[in-house]
């Protein structure tokens, strides 16, 4: 015969002895504020984030804050952080993006925002060695952090005004600077002249104003200094002559004054092209440029240079020199001269 069996039966409803009681209001525990970052401070209330983020860019500069943050650092300032209640702020913040910040800021004199003729990505959430004109010693993946230094900032033609920021000297690595057919006006930092790997500048074509900075001997590594067609004034400092590496100085079409007499004379071993023209220089062509046996273009129009040009000079065939050596009176009597004004 077949068997069958129904389910036990039980009762549903617990007792006691098998789900405890407890209390249904839950207890709040506070903790302090912690970080989860590996290199990062904590805790700290926002203000403090801020006043410790402010004062290192400041202190950067050598400055301090309130006093270093006009209205171009401030935008810097909030680009870099813009969110300050991340907990993941690193005790020393990236310089060099605050900086990049700041060469964009500073040379636009609007709202700050579009104001390059080609923006592309400048200003974007990628890295800065990844914006346009910025080229740094490391090798890129698209759209990951480099880590690598700034190394070129070049900027040509491209619609910049305002002016230069000093903190670019603050780049270690950077070995070009160009920024060439734009409109930057007031003077050239002084600070640049710290910029010991710098090869190139190049800020033709501008507005700048103000002088040579005293201190361009200090650049060890510089090849080629091209300021023509500015606003330049004052003499063209001696130092000029401590530069090892030089071998194009462009300073025409400026307001430069002054004699050559202690100037040039001691880079004979490499300076190969120096455009004097159109300035307000003046005196003897001097003696020391017979020690530019490797010039191929000498110019020196437009000055009032009076006299003979040294013979050495012309003993050195230089491939393309000029000078006020024209018409029934000339200023500079020059027999070698390929072009005469």
């Amino acid at each position: 015969p077949m068997v069958t069996s129904s389910p036990p039966t039980f009762d549903p409803t617990p007792n006691g002895d098998i789900f405890p009681t407890f209390d249904p209001t839950p207890t709040v525990t506070s903790f302090p504020p912690t970080c989860t970052c590996s290199d990062c401070q904590a805790p700290e209330s926002e203000a403090e984030k801020e006043q410790r983020l402010r004062d290192f860019y400041a202190s950067a500069s050598e400055q301090t804050a309130p006093e270093y943050f006009d209205e171009d650092r401030d935008r810097s300032f909030l680009f870099v952080h813009p969110d300050l209640s991340d907990e993941c702020l690193p005790e020393e913040p990236d310089l060099q993006r605050f900086i990049a910040a700041l060469w964009y800021y500073g040379t636009t004199e609007g709202s700050g925002e579009d104001e390059w003729d080609e923006m592309d990505n400048y200003l974007t959430d990628v890295d800065e060695c990844e914006w346009l004109g910025i080229n740094c010693d490391s090798v890129l993946i698209p759209g990951k952090f480099s880590g690598g230094s700034i190394t070129e900032v070049i900027h040509n033609d491209n619609g910049l005004e305002g002016t230069l920021a000093p903190e670019i000297s603050l780049l270690s690595e950077l070995r070009q600077l160009q920024a060439d057919d734009n409109e930057i006006g007031s003077f050239i930092p002084n600070v640049y002249t710290d910029l010991e790997n710098l090869v190139i500048l190049n800020l033709d074509s501008n507005q700048l104003t103000g002088t040579i900075p005293r201190r361009i001997g200090k650049l060890q590594m510089l090849e080629v200094w091209d300021t023509d067609d500015n606003l330049l004034t004052g003499e063209i400092p001696e130092t000029i002559n401590n530069l090892p590496a030089i071998r194009v100085i462009d300073l025409n079409d400026n307001q430069l004054s002054g004699d050559l007499l202690r100037t040039f004379g001691a880079l004979g071993e490499t300076l190969e092209n120096l455009q004097l023209h159109n300035n307000q220089l003046s005196g003897r062509p001097p003696l020391s440029l017979e020690n530019l046996v490797n010039l191929d273009v000498l110019y020196l129009q437009g000055n009032n240079f009076r006299g003979a040009m040294p013979e050495g000079v012309c003993d050195n065939m230089i491939g393309d020199i000029r000078s006020d050596c024209g018409g029934a009176n000339p200023e500079v009597f020059c027999d070698c001269c390929t072009e005469c004004s």
